[in-house]
């Protein structure tokens, strides 16, 4: 999810697009792909569980967004450099967000289904 919320943001901050516009319209593909209001991101820890989900990068990239909203980019660098130095995934994601994949997970059904509003025409439909 990083590289798709990178390059979200990317076409925000150049003015292509809203960053809420973006966020609306991958609440939106992910439903039209098949995700239920209830499709959480547990299921995506591993290459395994990511890969054949047809909204895997909807999801993520939504999930990139509610810890960077929470924690600052930082954060996300922070988290990068610990998986990249060997470190465990559930411990770097603790210290780096300062959240449990626990806590992560219970929250972003809620989150996501507050993102829901703010499709609109720009998303193609």
């Amino acid at each position: 999810g990083s590289a798709e919320y990178m390059g979200w943001r990317g076409v925000a901050n150049s003015g292509l697009v809203a960053l809420d516009t973006a966020r609306g319209c991958n609440v939106q593909a992910a439903s039209a792909k098949g995700a239920s209001a209830s499709a959480n991101l547990d299921v995506m820890e591993t290459g395994a569980g990511f890969q054949p989900l047809p909204w895997s990068y909807e999801l993520s990239m939504l999930g990139v967004d509610q810890l960077v909203n929470a924690a600052g980019m930082p954060a996300l660098i922070t988290y990068g450099s610990a998986i990249g130095r060997g470190t465990t995934f559930a411990t770097a994601f603790q210290q780096a967000f300062n959240t449990s994949t626990t806590s992560f997970y219970s929250g972003f059904p809620a989150y996501r289904s507050s993102l829901a509003g703010l499709s609109s025409t720009a998303c193609g439909t």
